[in-house]
C-alpha cells in the first residue's frame, strides 16, 4: 500500500477519533457526570478569591459568652425586646433577626407584648419564615412569626439554604414557599427597606416548574451561587450580651446593617461551606450576610447554561485534537499542557470577572485522552 493510500485510510481514523471525542464530551457534559470534581474546582476557586468583608455589615451573636451570661436557651421575649431597643437607640439601617419566634412564651406573656412593641417601635425589622414538616413524611407547613408580629414587622424573609448532593452549602434561592414562590430571601428583604425597589428583577437561574406545583410542594425559585467572601468568623461580629449591656459604641452599629442569630456551638444551623475548612461549619446567620453582601454588590455566581458550556467544552478539546497532527511531538507537548491551562483559565476568568461557573472537569479530561490518541496513533504509524 502506497503511503498516499496509507494517509488517506488514516483521515477516516482521525474523523472517527474525533467524533467519538466529541460525543463522549457531550455526554459528560449533559449528564453532568464528572460533577464531584467541578466542585473540587468551584470550592479551590472560591478559597482562593476572597474578599474583604463590608464595613457596614455586622453580626451580633448568640454566642457561648451569651449562653453562660444570660442562662439556658430559650432566653425570654424581653431580653430580645430589650436588645431591640438598644439598637434603635443605635440607628442602624437594618436589622435581620435570625431567630424563629413561632409560638408565644408560656413561662413570660409580658414578654412576648414587650418583643412586639420593640419590633414596631424598630420599624426596620426583619423576622425569618421557614418549613417544617408536621410530622416524619408528613405535609409541610409554613412557619410564620407567632401573632402579632407579622403585622408590625417590617419585612418577612425565608433563610433557607440549599445543599448539594455531597453535603455542601453553595447556593441559596432568592424566592420560596408552600405552593408558590411567595417569600424572598431574608437578605432581600433587609435590601428592599433601604431601597424599596432593589431587586425588582432578581437574579438567578429560574425554576421552570416554579408556577404549576402542589400547594403540598415547598416550592424555590431563582437559584443563586455564593461568592462566600471568607471563612467563618469573617464578619465584624459583636456578642449578643455586649450589645444588650451597652459595651458595645453605638457608632459601630449606626447604619449598618445588623443580623442576629447563633453562633455557639449546638444552636442554629451550622452548614459545610467552600470556606469551612477543618471541619469549621459555617452559622446560618453568616451565611445570611454573605447572601446579603453578594446580592448588595452584584456578586452572585451563576452556571454558565447548558448550550454555552456544552460549545466551551467542545471548542476547549477539539482546538488541541486538530492541532496535534499538524505539530512535531516536541510541540504536541506544549499544546497539550496549554490545553489544560486554557481549560481552568476560562473556567476561573468566568467567575472572576463575569459571574459565570464553567466547570473544567469534562474539558480537561478530554484534553487528556486527545493527547493520548493522538499519541498511541502516532506510536501505531511508528512501529508499523
Amino acid at each position: 500500500m502506497t503511503s498516499q493510500a496509507q494517509s488517506g485510510a488514516r483521515v477516516p481514523e482521525r474523523l472517527i477519533a474525533l467524533a467519538l471525542l466529541t460525543g463522549l464530551i457531550a455526554a459528560l457534559v449533559h449528564f453532568d457526570a464528572l460533577w464531584n470534581w467541578d466542585q473540587v474546582f468551584y470550592d479551590g476557586y472560591i478559597r482562593l478569591s476572597p474578599r474583604a468583608p463590608p464595613d457596614d455589615v455586622v453580626i451580633v451573636a448568640i454566642d457561648e459568652r451569651s449562653l453562660i451570661e444570660l442562662g439556658r436557651w430559650p432566653w425570654p421575649r424581653s431580653v430580645h425586646a430589650e436588645l431591640l431597643d438598644r439598637l434603635r437607640d443605635a440607628g442602624p439601617r437594618a436589622v435581620g433577626f435570625d431567630v424563629i419566634f413561632a409560638e408565644e412564651d408560656s413561662r413570660e406573656a409580658a414578654g412576648d407584648a414587650e418583643l412586639a412593641r420593640a419590633v414596631r417601635a424598630s420599624g426596620n425589622v426583619v423576622l425569618p419564615v421557614a418549613q417544617a414538616a408536621t410530622q416524619q413524611g408528613g405535609p409541610l407547613l409554613e412557619i410564620l412569626p407567632m401573632p402579632p408580629l407579622p403585622d408590625v414587622v417590617a419585612g418577612l424573609g425565608h433563610v433557607e439554604v440549599e445543599l448539594d448532593r455531597d453535603g455542601v452549602a453553595r447556593s441559596v434561592y432568592l424566592q420560596a414557599g408552600l405552593g408558590s414562590p411567595f417569600w424572598t430571601h431574608l437578605a432581600v428583604q433587609m435590601l428592599r427597606l433601604t431601597d424599596a425597589d432593589w431587586g425588582a428583577a432578581l437574579p438567578g437561574t429560574r425554576n421552570p416548574e416554579a408556577a404549576a406545583t402542589s400547594h403540598l410542594v415547598w416550592v424555590r425559585d431563582y437559584r443563586v451561587w455564593i461568592p462566600f467572601s471568607g471563612p467563618p468568623g469573617h464578619f465584624p461580629t459583636f456578642s449578643y450580651i455586649d450589645v444588650l449591656r451597652g459595651a458595645v459604641p453605638a457608632e459601630a452599629l449606626r447604619d449598618r446593617y445588623v443580623l442576629v442569630g447563633a453562633t455557639a456551638t449546638g444552636m442554629g444551623d451550622f452548614l459545610p461551606t467552600p470556606v469551612s475548612g477543618e471541619g469549621r461549619p459555617m452559622p446560618g446567620v453568616e451565611i445570611v450576610a454573605n447572601v446579603f453582601d453578594a446580592l448588595r454588590d452584584d456578586l452572585t455566581i451563576e452556571p454558565l447554561g447548558a448550550t454555552g458550556k456544552l460549545l466551551l467544552s467542545l471548542s476547549l478539546v477539539l482546538l488541541p485534537a486538530l492541532l496535534y497532527p499538524l505539530t512535531s511531538p516536541r510541540w504536541a507537548i506544549v499544546i497539550g499542557v496549554g490545553s489544560l491551562l486554557l481549560a481552568l483559565s476560562c473556567s476561573w476568568f468566568l467567575l472572576r470577572l463575569g459571574y459565570l461557573w464553567f466547570g473544567p472537569s469534562a474539558s480537561l479530561l478530554g484534553c487528556l485522552l486527545a493527547y493520548v490518541v493522538w499519541s498511541w496513533s502516532r506510536l501505531a504509524r511508528t512501529v508499523g
